[in-house]
């Protein structure tokens, strides 16, 4: 347990479960975010494709979603 609550707080707070992201030029969904040692944050990401990945916060942004 407390490897969870020394996780990198700013780097979880900035992604939730469902949202929407890129990562490099794969879009995709989270689905789980993780503590991978204490400064650094992994997300569970289900690509559209239908792969999934483990990407660190770092590498992932929330996608854009275009103005109508």
């Amino acid at each position: 347990m407390a490897r969870f609550l020394r996780g990198n707080r700013e780097q979880m707070g900035r992604f939730r479960i469902d949202q929407r992201v890129l990562v490099g030029v794969q879009a995709g969904t989270v689905k789980d975010i993780r503590p991978d040692d204490e400064t650094k944050v992994r997300l569970i990401v289900r690509y559209d494709g239908g792969t999934t990945g483990d990407p660190f916060t770092t590498h992932v942004r929330a996608e854009v979603k275009a103005a109508v």
